[in-house]
């Protein structure tokens, strides 16, 4: 007997396959719905999906506008509930009283659940998605909170949900390789209690996973909440990077300084001049700072952090038993009109040396014996400012930190 016609004669055994076949029906009505799914991502949660049953969850909720925001702006700095509940529950009262204060505490703590595991018991949004439900918005955020001195295309490209964006094939390269930095080197495994037992392979970066995101597409974000137009062969570095620098320059927490030495870089709105080693000039408008890095072909980008300022690189560079390096001398400050507007001069950080405190002192003295002088912005656009030093505080890694920073910039 051939080995097909045994093979009939088992499935003719108990309930026989010809008579299991001649069951069913095959319409074209039936055919007709079948062709109508997408069965390749049938059963998969995508971005699309988890976005929708975050705003049905806002709209239950009744979240206003800001209190929406101030969800992703949370989720932007810190992907992890119980932290965010934490840092909020440690915010002053001044802020505790805001608005938004507390329906978003509300929403966080009764409607979000941390792992896409814990999900089917706890019937909760995971938090851990809420960045990629709206990768512009999320990095809106990111680039309203970050600290100038981190503000650049890699370190952006280095949040995994940057690739998800509608970028040209260089700047997509550019957010593979940090799309992979994070998985690789940042990740190395999961707090998640429901895997703690299971025996799961090391977090490294995906193919799969990583092109679902690039097919995404997503807008950047503008501060007006509109989404940036696309391009059609999609944003390039520049203009990733003029977004980012429109973000700080438009809220004011940020301006562009150019030096000397052919560079430029965003710097915090109160960096005052003496500040920087071969200061040239400030700029708040991107259309000045755009014009001016066009014409000079000579002109590169750096971050503040490679740039020493002046009582810094004194520091570094003077003998204890050296005499103090003359500081370098105030650029001319132009008469105010009265409509002009006025940035209050900042005091001296408590980390100052026992150099820097002289100095202060000294400059203190000076002006006591001369009218006072305030910053003044020209129609061009540079600002040229007195104040004395005020070197931004690092490490401000709590959420309230982050909204306290913002709050003392913009006032």
């Amino acid at each position: 007997m051939k080995a097909n016609e045994m093979a009939m004669m088992m499935m003719d055994g108990a309930f026989p396959l010809s008579q299991a076949l001649a069951s069913l029906q095959m319409s074209q009505t039936l055919v007709n719905s079948l062709v109508a799914v997408d069965w390749m991502s049938f059963g998969k949660m995508d971005s699309h999906l988890y976005r929708k049953q975050l705003y049905e969850r806002f709209q239950a909720t009744n979240l206003t506008g800001e209190q929406r925001f101030m969800i992703y702006f949370l989720f932007s700095a810190v992907k992890n509930q119980k932290r965010v509940l934490m840092g909020l529950d440690s915010m002053p009262d001044s802020l505790k009283a805001s608005t938004w204060f507390s329906n978003v505490r509300s929403f966080v703590d009764s409607n979000l659940c941390q792992y896409v595991s814990q999900v089917p018991k706890q019937k909760k949004f995971p938090a851990v998605n809420i960045p990629v439900t709206n990768p512009g918005l999320d990095l809106l955020c990111w680039a309203i909170w970050v600290p100038p001195r981190y503000l650049n295309v890699t370190n952006m490209f280095e949040r995994p949900n940057a690739s998800q964006l509608a970028l040209d094939e260089m700047a997509q390269s550019r957010a593979k390789v940090g799309y992979k930095k994070y998985w690789d080197e940042v990740v190395n495994g999961t707090k998640n209690p429901d895997a703690k037992d299971l025996d799961l392979p090391k977090p490294m970066m995906r193919e799969e996973y990583y092109q679902n995101a690039a097919n995404d597409k997503y807008p950047l974000i503008k501060v007006d909440m509109k989404p940036v137009p696309i391009p059609e062969k999609g944003y390039s570095e520049t203009g990733v990077l003029s977004w980012m620098f429109s973000v700080k320059l438009q809220l004011k927490l940020g301006k562009v300084a150019f030096t000397k030495d052919n560079t430029y870089f965003m710097t915090s709105y109160n960096t005052a001049p003496e500040t920087v080693r071969n200061f040239s000039f400030f700029t708040e408008s991107l259309d000045e700072a755009l014009k001016e890095v066009s014409k000079n072909p000579a002109l590169r980008m750096v971050t503040e952090a490679s740039i020493p300022t002046v009582a810094l690189a004194q520091t570094m560079t003077t003998p204890a038993a050296a005499p103090p390096i003359p500081r370098v001398p105030m650029v001319p400050i132009p008469t105010v009109a009265s409509s002009s507007k006025m940035a209050t001069p900042s005091t001296t950080t408590a980390g100052a040396s026992a150099r820097e405190r002289s100095q202060s002192r000294g400059r203190t003295s000076a002006r006591a014996a001369t009218p006072t002088r305030v910053a003044s912005k020209s129609a061009s656009g540079r600002v040229r400012t007195q104040s004395s030093m005020n070197r931004e505080r690092a490490g401000k890694r709590s959420i309230g930190g982050i909204l306290r920073s913002e709050s003392k910039s913009r006032t």
